[in-house]
């Protein structure tokens, strides 16, 4: 059973993001298949940590929120892989600090969504900005962050359903998106319904 979250929006709330972090077509296809694999790969991946381990984890970076608690008084830096992981919890500053900390450590995919109350919207810029002599994650505003981003493709839209294709019905749709060769999704389609059409005749 999920649990149900105890954080509550303030009335005035501002909302940022911080920027997803890009990921390849095949990286797409390698972060779903870890999403829908078996119970033992996702212990193997729960780290999420491209440095502390390898493979599989790099690929692996996870959607974590800063969210203000109303009934404890503060807020709440955390993601979900399996169970609730909690980063932090205090002060706008201190979780939005350990929220970026936790996505610079993160793999692929990555990204930060940050609900913060009116009053302390200047105080956790200025801390972002101090963070590091590194290029800084840019906390974009609700509906200036450009989606899709340049990064992503129509191929990224495809991976979800070719994955589960190949898996209940054993057809090669992750290759062709992998496959260089095929540029636009009018070219996929032409694979997909030849895969098809081929099979249908057997």
């Amino acid at each position: 059973m999920a649990m149900m979250s105890t954080t509550t929006e303030p009335k005035q709330a501002a909302h940022f993001h911080v920027a997803t972090k890009p990921f390849t077509v095949v990286d797409a296809i390698n972060r779903v298949a870890i999403a829908t694999g078996s119970v033992r790969q996702a212990i193997v991946t729960e780290s999420a940590s491209p440095v502390i381990a390898t493979g599989w984890n790099a690929y692996n970076g996870h959607h974590i929120t800063v969210e203000w608690n109303a009934y404890r008084g503060y807020y709440v830096a955390e993601y979900y892989w399996g169970q609730r992981n909690v980063l932090c919890r205090g002060s706008a500053i201190d979780c939005v600090l350990a929220a970026i900390t936790e996505w610079k450590r993160q793999g692929l995919g990555s990204k930060v969504t940050l609900t913060i109350k009116a009053e302390d919207v200047e105080a956790v810029q200025d801390a972002t900005n101090r963070l590091t002599t590194d290029p800084v994650p840019v906390m974009v505003q609700e509906g200036d962050e450009q989606w899709p981003p340049s990064w992503w493709s129509w191929k990224h839209d495809e991976v979800a359903g070719a994955v589960n294709l190949e898996r209940q019905l054993g057809c090669p749709f992750t290759r062709y998106l992998a496959d260089p060769m095929v540029v636009t999704r009018a070219d996929y389609n032409a694979k997909v319904n030849a895969f098809f059409a081929t099979r249908h005749a057997q």
